[in-house]
């Protein structure tokens, strides 16, 4: 299963996308993956409200079966971005 975003702007913004985001998956084993990543990446991105007039998040998940092992991966990236979005 896997899942996938990308939101630019300001970071309280970002966090309410991501949660929006949550909340839209449909795969039930995806939304699952989603849940559980989502909260520190809001961390993250939480940490960073007024130090940049705006940033860019992109967050990426998997997760598959090796035997009987379940091996999850996520990446995130957060950028921050020289101008203000207003």
């Amino acid at each position: 299963m896997s899942w996938s975003f990308s939101f630019m702007g300001k970071p309280e913004n970002i966090v309410t996308a991501i949660k929006a985001r949550v909340e839209k998956e449909t795969s039930p084993a995806s939304k699952e993956e989603l849940e559980k990543a989502a909260p520190p990446i809001i961390d993250l991105v939480s940490m960073n409200v007024g130090q940049h007039g705006s940033m860019k998040v992109e967050a990426s998940g998997h997760s598959y079966k090796n035997g009987e092992t379940l091996v999850q991966n996520c990446s995130v990236k957060i950028e921050p971005l020289g101008s203000e979005i207003v």
